[in-house]
């Protein structure tokens, strides 16, 4: 048996198949751009994300035609119109669009904030996909009565596959109208917007079969007619199921699009005043019965990205004379010793615990003697001064972790990786296969036919291949810088830049 994980991103989407022993088959990998405005408006093209995503099946199909089953990983929050006969109206409005900003004070007039996170686990924000909702319906009306349903980008694939919507638990909170101990559309929330649960995707736990591939769309992706379609979820929580985050002291530290740390919380809701404040998630893990925890930076790896488009064009000629990831060459040779340079990486919405939808970045301590390779190396530490401010929020809040797990297009690179380690303090295992949504979204898919359980799941397709540890006298260096970063974006917010 064979059983392919897709992961629906918000710039690329690629598709990993693996054999029922965990053995990675084949995989595929296409780009497509965000589209952005001037007001802070981020949207994608569903037609191109399909027609992408077809692609990535076509050209892993060409390689093994006897798949099983199909599931679905995919970045949370998005959300694209349809019409009644599966049109899309709009383009898919992504996570940390901006223009949803006033919906947080609509909904403060309503509700009390604490009763939101109570419900559905989640802090009252503007990325949610309700709010998005609410923003075509108020400035796009002749868009939202034409509007059959409002597809997240699991649900969306699903539709496509199928016929039929469903949407996982974990994807499903994600909007901030889902009932985290119903496991039902929030009758609450959805009656304050005044939006329908017929408009949305029927919710249904991760690894289910819902459905059948079309046999009209098996012939064109040249698949067979019979296999089976199965609820995935949420990108984050399927790269932790990929990374075998089933029990709690062991996190995911995920490096693409999104910098994020995912933890299994157990079996019970942690719904603290202490998490709610730092805006931290509680909501379902793909591991059906538990619940997760997410910490996260929105600019992640699309700061490397940016370097890469808007300075980086001799790494790209060189890396394709090479046939190499340009990003291997962007981030050699760098400096052994930690930088002097601070980099607050929110060049975009930022992530937990601000969750500031007008953010400001700064790189603080060039000289003249700055390096280009110090610069980059500045971006990396950056990057992961982040993530420890949430790890040390974390631990305040009593939630215990002892080594973390990298997954992601970052994982790739070892350099980069004991660069973490260095400054987060604890081991960080590089694992076999990197792509972990899709491995969680494959997972999933043999759980769904019955191929497996998640023990034995984890035992087969998740291999830790090396442990990074911290250096002990880099990391006493990055504890005293760390502690100048941490006042660092207070002090920017007080001027007002």
């Amino acid at each position: 048996m064979h059983f392919l994980g897709l992961d629906i991103g918000t710039t690329g989407c690629k598709g990993v198949l693996f054999n029922e022993d965990g053995k990675l088959i084949a995989r595929a990998y296409r780009e497509y751009p965000l589209i952005s405005g001037k007001r802070g408006e981020l949207e994608v093209n569903p037609n191109e994300v399909w027609e992408k995503t077809k692609s990535v099946i076509i050209e892993i199909s060409s390689k093994e035609k006897d798949i099983s089953a199909i599931s679905v990983s995919s970045m949370g929050e998005t959300v694209t119109p349809v019409d009644a006969k599966g049109r899309f109206l709009y383009n898919s409005i992504i996570s940390f669009d901006n223009r949803t900003a006033p919906y947080v004070n609509w909904w403060r007039k309503r509700i009390n904030p604490s009763e939101i996170f109570n419900i559905c686990g989640q802090s009252l924000l503007t990325i949610f996909t309700l709010n998005k909702i609410l923003w075509i319906r108020d400035y796009k009306n002749e868009i939202y009565k034409k509007t059959s349903k409002f597809l997240c980008y699991e649900d969306f694939i699903i539709f496509l596959l199928c016929g039929e919507s469903f949407i996982d638990y974990s994807l499903a909170s994600r909007t901030m109208g889902f009932d985290i101990h119903t496991k039902k559309w929030s009758e609450k929330l959805l009656g304050i917007a005044d939006i329908p649960e017929e408009v949305l995707a029927v919710p249904e736990r991760s690894g289910k079969v819902v459905g059948k591939i079309k046999k009209i769309l098996a012939e064109e992706l040249n698949l067979k007619r019979d296999i089976k379609i199965v609820t995935g979820g949420h990108d984050q929580v399927c790269a932790a199921l990929g990374a075998g985050i089933i029990k709690k002291g062991v996190g995911m530290y995920a490096t693409g699009t999104v910098e994020c740390i995912a933890l299994s919380l157990g079996s019970t809701p942690v719904l603290t005043d202490e998490m709610m404040k730092n805006n931290l998630c509680c909501y379902d893990h793909t591991v059906f019965g538990q619940y997760c925890t997410l910490a996260y930076n929105f600019t992640g790896g699309n700061l490397l990205k940016w370097y890469r488009d808007t300075f980086g064009e001799r790494y790209k000629e060189e890396a394709k004379k090479k046939n190499i990831d340009p990003y291997s060459l962007i981030i050699s040779d760098l400096p052994e010793e930690p930088t002097g340079i601070f980099v607050l990486p929110h060049f975009t919405m930022t992530g937990t615990p601000y969750l500031d939808s007008h953010p400001t970045s700064a790189i603080l301590g060039i000289t003249l003697n700055t390096s280009e390779k110090e610069l980059i190396k500045s971006f990396l530490e950056g990057l992961t001064y982040e993530i420890r401010l949430n790890l040390e929020i974390l631990r305040k809040s009593e939630i215990n972790i002892e080594r973390l797990r990298a997954t992601g297009g970052g994982a790739k690179s070892s350099i980069w990786t004991q660069i973490k380690a260095d400054i987060v303090g604890i081991p960080i295992e590089s694992l076999e296969t990197t792509e972990a949504s899709c491995t969680g979204a494959a997972i999933l898919a043999g759980i769904g036919v019955g191929c497996f359980d998640y023990k034995e799941a984890v035992k087969r397709f998740v291999k830790v291949v090396d442990i990074f540890y911290p250096d002990k006298e880099k990391n006493e260096i990055y504890n005293e810088k760390f502690n100048k970063y941490e006042k660092i974006y207070k002090k920017i917010k007080e001027i007002g830049i």
